[in-house]
């Protein structure tokens, strides 16, 4: 059967039969759907059904007239009740429902079409589906809700550095008219994490979990337990924290640049960087080992405090071997100790010397003539030393005069070249 359902406003009301009105008030379920017409009424609109005569075909299921009627009337009421209104699309528009339908199954009193009915105050009636009972049923108890509650922490994950804080807010929702106060309590807390709860709920509310930890605490993940109580209610909620580890305060070393070459008698630097991490404010003592034999090897500062720098200098002597050395430069600061290397290449020094050129190399001059030549005295490896000049290989009637007798270090002198007209040719050197 199909209900017969319209939506109208009050002046458009029909008369429902004086035998049908006891009807509804002597049925539970109608008085109910009375409710529900005077609830649409309320809002300007209200709901009516057209009910078919007593002796229809198809209308005398039931034992007498009357038990049909009320079969049929109670089928129709319950329709008239849960449907949609007019005009409301079902699938489309769910969030505009104003009755019970299901998409599968179809009008809610249809469902229980083919049940048995049932006899309610001495009226027979039409059965209706029941969610809650899964079945269908004439009437159901509905006891009064119990008050309570729920409770959620949030964020459901937290970090926090070893020796740090963090909080999560407790949410807590009242149901049912629940209003008594919560009081909450907290496990799961490893060593070196502590928890207090600050604020307090009644009804619905929340609070705060603050989390502390020590700069001990372990690293790693954990799984703290919320337990919120009132009298006999008692419900938990998780929240995840992971502590991460506390940096420890340190340093870091390193030289810059990391190849040094110097010879016998000279001097090379690197530049020693310390870097403080983790609050490290210590003072931290350079020393170098791996220095060759010849070679001395200083810092300035000697030592750093925090983060700083200091010139490492090698000083080689003049007498020091040539060497190839990896010196490690090592900080100290109590247990803490880091190192950096630096290669350092020693050159024995150069031997003190000169050398002595003429120009021009060649020159040719007649019998009875005279010429020069530039004599140019070079000096290496630090020589500093006087150089007499003289000159042989000259063929007799030739003399060769240098304007300076000595030349001390490097330097320049010019020989004059006298050639005597009596000096027989020839080719020669001097």
């Amino acid at each position: 059967m199909n209900a017969a359902s319209y939506v109208a406003h009050p002046s458009a009301v029909a008369a429902v039969p004086v035998e049908l009105a006891r009807l509804f008030e002597a049925s539970a379920i109608v008085q109910a759907t009375y409710a529900r017409m005077e609830e649409r009424e309320r809002r300007g609109f209200i709901r009516y059904i057209v009910l078919p005569f007593p002796d229809c075909a198809g209308c005398n299921f039931e034992g007498t007239a009357r038990d049909s009627l009320t079969v049929v009337y109670s089928h129709e009421a319950w329709e008239a009740d849960t449907d949609p209104d007019v005009g409301i699309a079902i699938d489309t528009n769910a969030d505009k429902w104003l009755g019970w339908y299901d998409n599968n199954n179809g009008e809610n009193a249809d469902i229980c079409a083919g049940d048995a009915n049932a006899t309610m105050k001495g009226f027979r009636v039409q059965t209706t589906w029941s969610n809650a009972e899964n079945k269908c049923v004439a009437s159901r108890n509905v006891g009064t809700p119990t008050p309570d509650f729920t409770i959620a922490g949030t964020p459901a994950q937290q970090t926090v550095t070893a020796g740090g804080a963090t909080s999560y807010a407790i949410n807590v929702a009242g149901s049912n008219g629940f209003s008594a106060a919560v009081s909450f309590a907290v496990s799961g807390a490893p060593s070196g994490v502590s928890s207090t709860i600050s604020g307090t709920v009644s009804g619905s509310g929340s609070a705060t979990l603050n989390v502390s930890t020590t700069s001990a605490a372990a690293a790693g993940h954990s799984t703290l337990t919320i337990t919120a109580t009132s009298g006999s209610l008692s419900h938990s909620a998780t929240v995840g924290l992971a502590v991460k580890a506390a940096t420890q305060p340190d340093f870091t070393l390193g030289a810059s640049p990391a190849a040094v070459a110097i010879s016998a008698g000279k001097s090379g630097t690197s530049t020693v960087s310390i870097a403080a991490t983790g609050g490290f404010n210590s003072g931290v003592t350079l020393t170098a080992a791996g220095v060759p034999s010849g070679v001395s090897a200083s810092f300035s500062p000697a030592s750093v405090t925090g983060s700083g720098s200091s010139t490492l200098t090698f000083t080689a002597a003049s007498s020091a071997p040539a060497a190839n050395a990896t010196i490690t430069v090592t900080g100290t600061a109590g247990a803490l100790s880091h190192s950096a290397s630096v290669t350092l290449k020693v050159t024995p020094a150069a031997t003190p010397d000169f050398s002595v050129s003429v120009s021009p190399g060649a020159a040719s001059i007649e019998a009875g003539k005279s010429g020069q030549a530039m004599i140019t005295i070079g000096a290496s490896g630090g020589f500093s030393d006087a150089v007499a000049l003289s000159a042989s290989g000259a063929p007799a009637g030739v003399t060769v005069t240098p304007d300076h007798a000595t030349i001390t270090g490097s330097g320049t002198a010019t020989a004059a070249i006298a050639v005597a007209s009596s000096a027989a040719p020839g080719t020669y050197a001097l």
